[in-house]
């Protein structure tokens, strides 16, 4: 969440209408200074839907970036993931931002998934029965809807790359990770089974 009481807003949102129970939690981060401090809120489903599939909604806690850049200005009620990542953004970097996902949920799990979505305005398209497109603001998830039966797998994962860089010929990383570009300023990371 990007703003200071969205997670309050998301989670009725979310529950109503729901079978499940979800479950908020307060986080801490240990600086290795003096004690923690406190960093993001959770929400999620309770208990989660499966063993091996888990997703949550957070907040960042209004005192986590003060906490970790002290020798800045106020920062008031900023709790973008930008705030805490702008820092370390390298324009040399070959990776800019992760925009998609395609994983391979069993049907209850990717059903679940969906719910959550669609009650927070993402905008779904049936590709066919069993490829569902969910589209964030500004970002995809493709679900691969597979048997009861079957184990959560991520499958790719799409990004933007920052200018500059070129097209790539693909690259095979171990034996079961391609990168491959598309030569106009993204790519993806193809999970090989």
């Amino acid at each position: 969440m990007e703003k200071v009481g969205d997670l309050d807003l998301v989670e009725p949102l979310i529950s109503k209408g729901s079978p499940d129970t979800f479950t908020r939690v307060l986080k801490k981060w240990d600086f290795d200074r003096e004690g923690a401090v406190d960093w993001y809120h959770s929400l999620f489903r309770t208990p989660p839907s499966s063993a091996d599939t888990v997703w949550w909604f957070s907040e960042y806690h209004v005192d986590f970036i003060a906490a970790l850049y002290p020798d800045k200005s106020a920062h008031g009620d900023r709790i973008a993931r930008r705030d805490f990542l702008d820092s370390r953004y390298d324009k040399n970097r070959m990776m800019k931002n992760v925009n998609s996902f395609t994983i391979e949920l069993p049907l209850e799990v990717a059903r679940k998934l969906r719910w959550d979505l669609e009650k927070l305005g993402w905008r779904p398209d049936n590709f066919d029965e069993r490829t569902w497109i969910l589209h964030g603001p500004d970002f995809r998830l493709m679900l691969l809807v597979q048997p009861e039966t079957s184990r959560a797998k991520l499958r790719s994962i799409g990004f933007e790359t920052n200018p500059g860089v070129e097209k790539k010929d693909a690259q095979l990383i171990g034996e079961h990770i391609e990168l491959s570009f598309d030569g106009s300023g993204s790519g993806w990371i193809e999970l090989q089974r």
